[in-house]
């Protein structure tokens, strides 16, 4: 009620108890003429009032002329001063209205401190300065309710505890009510229009993570207001020129804060009611920019928001047109888990999507997207751990644009997310390839590891990388994706019509050997055609680019991305230099590389249980090893001998190395099976070599068996590929070493004489010839008879006594040898073998040392030039 003195400004009415009691009407007898009164004016000069430790003075009144009951408006002019604060007010009252304008300017709010309900042990500094204009329609009909318009400038909220940068926690240049409604008994405030003219807000976040408002804001425990909860309605809401900063420290060491500008902000919001369900049309504008440390928002680093639909607060649910341009997402890397090891130095997100998002009862979202993504230009870095510290610098992957059309999103609780995009297309992407000191790849450490968890690689590891980077790289990607799969429960469901790459780059740097080796995909130009994770279905892939500039990258075949992964890749890459690779062929196989080309051929498949099939064909063109290079990890295999047994007469080295196993299998490297399945090739190369390319018996190829005491060959067509391999392998000598056995060989030499003999003698049966040999020879042996004559002996005897009487020198062997490595030789010659890498070794002869099964031979033996 509003009252002057002890009497009530209302009119009398018989239903009021104080107007009975005090006789201005009767209960039951019609109401006495009521009181008159009239006032010709009222004036207070430098009057003082003191509550608590408030002092109030220059306090000036002037009422002007009134009257009782009121017949013409009374005006009244009021003023007082406050330390350094002042008040002034005019008002002025008729039957109608109550009009009252009031000034407040310069007031330090903490002198209101014991008067306001701040919460305990926090300190609030505000200058306030405002200007306000009341308005109460029919203030005297008994039926009116408070209504008023309000005007507020240049609003100011501090505390030296809490400012940041000496910058004001929150302010407003104006904010403007049109129309205010309050019933205090009902718990009601309606409002009309709110104009908020600069408001600006200053939150930050310390280092210990607690915020700058913290000691403004309730505590948990505070208690809660008695009686039924107030109601508001809001005719609407219209923000212009407003902004929000942010400053986060509370981020992990060595990350820069987080800082932030949301301005100039634009928000408008139709009519709402609290509590309420019902949603309220919004509109948003808003610029996203970095602030500077001047406290200053860059306006070049920049982006947009806008968002135009229905947002409503219990429970919390959106639905409408979501805008963005140029959106700095990368303003936010401080909030990136740390163990991942990523940096993101810059992605600029555009967007247009009608978004319907809902909070489930749960504290789960629904959410359900549709429209075109753009993300970039983006930059993302990649930590490295050196003297167990992390050093930020390495590019990891970037590109220009990231294009997605037609993208359909879907987020539920206790479902899969799916995602959908009709065409995605991707512009100027790099990505960098790294093996580290350690020997790891960059790939492999993209998941969240404990830091000081890197353990250096075996070397059959580090060999493997080095051997075959490709496939290595290969199967760490692959790991990745499958350990991001699998931090996903449940899996997502992503379905793509068709995805294109144009102009991409990749980098691969090895820094595990020394010199570093570093090779360049460029120009990567390709397609991924339609596929989902949930069909069976895979994809045809193309893509073309180049190798280090000079080579060219083939890719074709199908791909299915997911869990399980499926595929069937066929990569072919030519002419890639071998100089490059020179720090490998130090390292790993003892010698730099002087020139050669590099060609691969490979073939992949995947099945969705995990089993790989792949062959690995590799062609060396004009590969020359320069000179001997000391490494503790180099082969001890003859390494030059082997790659010129293996090059063809056009210098080219053509191996197909096939692998197959399980990529599920954690101990399973295509890498490491590569690498040994070359060692593999080496070793038969030099133990085995002419069974490496005939496929036969390996000690039947490497010899050419005779008849036991003959030089003459008994079979030639092993000579034929003898021949041929000489011809196509130009690197490569033959040495020809000719054996004879002087225990084996030396009673069929003997058989041989006795045999020409008997032939010379002419007789005209064996037996004949025999006994004419016998009679004629000069055995100093032969039995005699009592008279001296030789006595007649049987066959078998005179045969003995003949064959012992020829002496068979172990020259006669050796001549033997000699004429079977000479006959080898005449016979390869005759078939084109080149006669410069053709040489006859000195000839041996097998002692009793020799093994049982022993023949007569001549001994293959290649080496390189």
């Amino acid at each position: 009620r509003w009252r002057w003195g002890r009497w009530c400004w209302r009119r009398p009415r018989a239903g009021c108890g104080r107007c009975r009691r005090r006789g201005r009407v009767a209960s039951t007898a019609p109401a006495t003429p009521p009181w008159q009164a009239s006032l010709a004016g009222l004036e207070v000069r430098d009057g003082r009032f003191t509550a608590r430790d408030l002092v109030l003075q220059a306090i000036q009144l002037k009422l002007g002329g009134a009257a009782w009951p009121l017949k013409a408006p009374v005006k009244a002019d009021a003023s007082l001063r406050l330390d350094d604060a002042t008040l002034s007010a005019q008002a002025t009252l008729s039957l109608e209205t109550l009009e009252a304008q009031a000034a407040l300017g310069g007031l330090a709010v903490q002198r209101l401190a014991a008067w306001l309900p701040l919460p305990e042990g926090a300190t609030l500094a505000a200058g306030v300065s405002t200007q306000a204009r009341l308005t109460l329609p029919r203030p005297l009909d008994k039926g009116a309710m408070d209504r008023a318009r309000i005007t507020l400038s240049d609003l100011q909220v501090s505390d030296a505890r809490l400012a940041v940068g000496g910058q004001a926690l929150a302010g407003v240049a104006m904010a403007r009510i049109d129309e205010a409604e309050i019933e205090p008994a009902a718990r009601r405030v309606r409002l009309g229009q709110l104009q908020l003219d600069s408001p600006r807000v200053l939150l930050a976040r310390r280092a210990d993570g607690r915020l700058n408002i913290a000691p403004l804001l309730p505590t948990a425990d505070a208690p809660a207001a008695a009686g039924p909860a107030w109601q508001l309605r809001l005719a609407g809401l219209a923000v212009e020129r407003g902004a929000l900063r942010w400053r986060d420290a509370a981020v992990p060491d060595g990350v820069a804060p987080v800082a932030l500008a949301v301005e100039p902000l634009r928000l408008q919001l139709g009519a709402l009611a609290w509590p309420s369900t019902a949603p309220v049309q919004t509109q948003l504008e808003a610029r996203i920019a970095a602030l500077g440390e001047s406290g200053q928002p860059l306006a070049s680093t920049g982006g947009s928001l806008q968002w135009s639909g229905r947002v409503a607060l219990a429970p919390l649910q959106a639905s409408g047109r979501l805008q963005g341009r140029g959106v700095p997402l990368h303003l936010l890397n401080a909030y990136l888990d740390t163990a991942w090891g990523l940096q993101l130095q810059r992605a600029d997100l555009g967007l247009g999507a009608d978004v319907q998002a809902r909070q489930q009862a749960g504290g789960g979202w629904q959410l359900s997207a549709s429209g075109d993504v753009r993300v970039g230009p983006l930059a993302l870095l990649q930590t490295r751990v050196l003297d167990g510290r992390r050093v930020v610098g390495e590019d990891l992957l970037s590109w220009q644009a990231l294009q997605l059309d037609g993208l359909k999103l879907a987020l539920a609780p206790d479902a899969p997310p799916r995602l959908a995009v009709r065409d995605a297309v991707l512009d100027d992407a790099y990505a960098r390839l790294i093996v580290s000191e350690q020997g790891r790849f960059n790939l492999r450490d993209l998941r969240p590891t404990p830091a000081g968890a890197i353990t250096p690689p075996t070397p059959a590891e580090a060999a493997a990388s080095a051997a075959s980077g490709a496939s290595a790289i290969a199967q760490a990607a692959s790991a990745a994706a499958s350990a991001a799969v699998a931090a996903v429960s449940p899996p997502a469901e992503i379905a793509v019509e068709r995805i294109r790459v144009n102009r991409g780059t990749v980098d691969f740097n090895d820094r595990f050997v020394r010199p570093n080796y570093s090779a360049r995909l460029t120009e990567l130009q390709g397609s991924l055609g339609a596929f989902s994770t949930t069909a069976p279905q895979m994809a045809p892939l193309t893509l073309r680019g180049k190798v280090a500039g000079t080579g060219l990258l083939e890719i074709d075949g199908q791909l299915r991305p997911g869990s399980p992964l499926a595929l069937d890749i066929a990569a072919n890459a030519t002419d890639i230099e071998l100089v490059p690779l020179s720090p490998y062929a130090a390292k790993y196989v003892g010698y730099a590389i002087e020139r050669g080309k590099l060609s691969t051929k490979l073939r992949y498949t995947v099945e969705p249980g995990g089993q790989l099939v792949a062959s690995n064909q590799i062609i060396l063109n004009q590969l020359t090893f320069g000179a001997r290079v000391e490494s503790p990890d180099a082969t001890t295999l003859p390494v030059r001998f082997a790659v010129a047994l293996l090059k063809d007469g056009n210098g080219v080295i053509d191996v197909n190395l096939p692998v197959s196993g399980s990529i599920n299998d954690p101990h399973f490297s295509v890498g490491g099976l590569v690498w040994k399945l070359i060692l593999n090739l080496i070793g038969k190369a030099i133990t085995a070599p002419f069974a490496l390319f005939s496929g036969s018996d390996a000690t039947q190829e490497a010899e050419i068996t005779f008849a036991p005491g003959s030089g003459e060959l008994a079979a030639a067509d092993k000579l034929d590929r003898i021949a041929k391999l000489l011809a196509d392998k130009p690197g490569v000598l033959l040495t020809l070493t000719g054996w004879a056995d002087p225990v084996a060989e030396r009673q069929v030499l003997r058989e041989q004489r006795l045999a020409q003999a008997l032939a010379a003698v002419g007789a005209a049966s064996p037996e004949a010839a025999l006994k004419r040999l016998y009679d004629g020879s000069k055995l100093p042996n032969k039995p005699r008879n009592a008279l001296g004559l030789a006595k007649d002996l049987p066959p078998e005897q005179m045969r003995g006594l003949l064959l012992a009487s020829y002496a068979v020198e172990d020259e006669v062997l050796v001549q033997l040898a000699i004429a079977r490595a000479v006959a080898v030789r005449d016979a390869l010659l005759a078939r084109g073998a080149p006669n410069a890498r053709l040489f006859v070794a000195a000839p041996k002869l097998c002692d009793d040392a020799c093994a049982s099964g022993w023949r007569p031979h001549v001994e293959l033996s290649l080496s390189a030039q």
